[in-house]
């Protein structure tokens, strides 16, 4: 029996019966609600495989994994969306997402990653002049998928998701959700070889260096303490990169990042980020700082004495320290029994090792996941310290950075969720690709040894797009 053959007649008739209900609420508040039906299905297709046949609806897919956690989501379609412009793209977030969750129709268990989630990201700075490479992204993107599917807890969950307004056809609006999940049921093959391609456009050393003394001379002169510069590098192939043989390369290479994708217009920012911003669950706030860089070496001994050289750099705890202490001071007023590993410790990734601080804590009652991202992006981690001085200096010395090292992840509709730093990333446009790697500079950065650890930084995409 085929998943859909199971799981599609009970999603029919269930969804009808829901719709009544919901265009009495749309009537008297006038104005479509939303119908959200969470189940468990039988469904035999791994996550990678429904995202990669979600290509044939023609609809915007979203592709969010933690493998070393067996925790999946895939969206296809948006039943609505949620992409407010401005200086503080998360808050009006917050009160869209609100506006959506009122009044709605909802059926399903309360399980992480289950029922209607916002799915998506936000820029990593709304107030810069935009640059055109990332015209399909606006300031703030967060999605309300048709259909998503969910893998957890060794079980898999359908969520519907329909607005219904009151003339709203129940029967014609469940059977398109059918339609659509007959139509993914099939599955789809995922291409393993990326087409060949070229190193194009990118951040030259003499480019570099003079961002590099600019960024010195503003520490030199006391306008901030530390500032996160990034690199550009293009690749431009023959033919159009495969994003699913690209997101299963980085699953399989980084099993303990989150694996994320997400498209909107002819474009999709994916990537693997290894640096969780914040995530709530239950209330239980955690998150992890990363911030301090070295090599690995395939000698155990040798990659020791890297690891052991890294927390010994007087330099590197003191970029980590400044991290941790902003990202202390911005949860003050948002947690309780907040509390953090009191020494750093060595992450290693394939490639790279970096130092890193992990933070535990309980929510105030009243605040939600959108309130910890509007505190804490950017964190030193990404951006500098003072926060307000490391963006303007990047602001002059870069300009747009799109979503690269912004907030990506997901909430529910409790406000609960996680989002991640969106570094390890690039952004796809059929046969083009531009991938991005930050370092960060502080009193006694080299010039030469920072460009060295962005070239590492860019290794993982690098691999995963086809380019050795």
């Amino acid at each position: 029996m085929t998943a859909s053959t199971q799981a599609a007649p009970s999603l029919h008739q269930t969804l009808a019966l829901l719709f009544p209900q919901a265009r009495e609420r749309a009537a008297l508040l006038g104005r479509p609600v939303l119908v959200s039906l969470a189940q468990s299905i039988d469904w035999p297709l791994a996550p990678l495989v429904t995202f990669a046949a979600g290509k044939r609806l023609g609809v915007p897919r979203i592709f969010w994994g933690r493998p070393a956690d067996r925790f999946w989501l895939v969206g296809l379609g948006r039943a609505a969306q949620v992409a407010p412009a401005g200086p503080a793209p998360a808050r009006q977030t917050q009160d869209g997402w609100r506006s959506l969750v009122d009044g709605a129709v909802l059926q399903g268990p309360r399980l992480r990653g289950v029922g209607p989630l916002l799915m998506g990201g936000f820029c990593f700075d709304p107030t810069v002049a935009k640059d055109a490479l990332w015209g399909d992204f606006p300031d703030a993107l967060l999605a309300l998928p048709h259909l998503m599917f969910t893998w957890e807890g060794g079980k898999t969950w359908l969520t519907a998701n329909v607005m219904v307004g009151p003339s709203e056809d129940p029967q014609e609006a469940a059977a398109a959700a059918e339609r659509a999940l007959e139509s993914v049921a099939g599955g789809q093959e995922i291409p393993r070889r990326q087409p060949a391609s070229c190193l194009g456009e990118e951040t030259l050393p003499e480019e570099w260096r003079r961002r590099m003394e600019a960024a010195l001379q503003a520490i030199d002169g006391g306008e901030l303490s530390k500032v996160v510069l990034a690199r550009r590098k293009e690749l431009r192939a023959v033919a159009p990169f495969s994003l699913e043989a690209t997101l299963g390369s980085l699953e399989e290479t980084y099993p303990g990042c989150a694996v994320f994708a997400v498209e909107s217009g002819g474009s999709c920012f994916l990537g693997a980020s290894p640096e969780s911003l914040v995530q709530l669950h239950g209330g239980e706030l955690s998150l992890t700082c990363m911030a301090g860089t070295a090599a690995r070496s395939e000698s155990a001994d040798a990659d020791d004495s890297l690891a052991d050289a890294l927390l010994s750099s007087s330099k590197e705890r003191r970029e980590h320290a400044a991290v941790v202490e902003q990202v202390a001071l911005e949860l003050r007023d948002l947690c309780q029994e907040l509390c953090w590993e009191a020494q750093p410790k060595v992450v290693r990734l394939r490639g790279v090792q970096h130092l890193a601080t992990a933070f535990f804590g309980r929510a105030l009652e009243g605040k939600d996941i959108l309130d910890m991202v509007a505190a804490l992006h950017p964190t030193p981690a990404v951006g500098g310290a003072p926060k307000a001085a490391a963006l303007e200096v990047i602001r002059r010395l870069e300009g747009d950075r799109g979503w690269y090292a912004a907030p990506i992840g997901w909430l529910d509709a409790q406000g609960q969720g996680e989002f991640w730093v969106g570094i390890r990333s690039a952004l796809v446009r059929g046969s083009q690709a531009t991938l991005y790697a930050g370092a960060g500079i502080v009193e006694g950065s080299n010039s030469l040894q920072e460009e060295q650890e962005t070239e590492l930084k860019f290794q993982p995409l690098l691999k995963a797009l086809g380019q050795a």
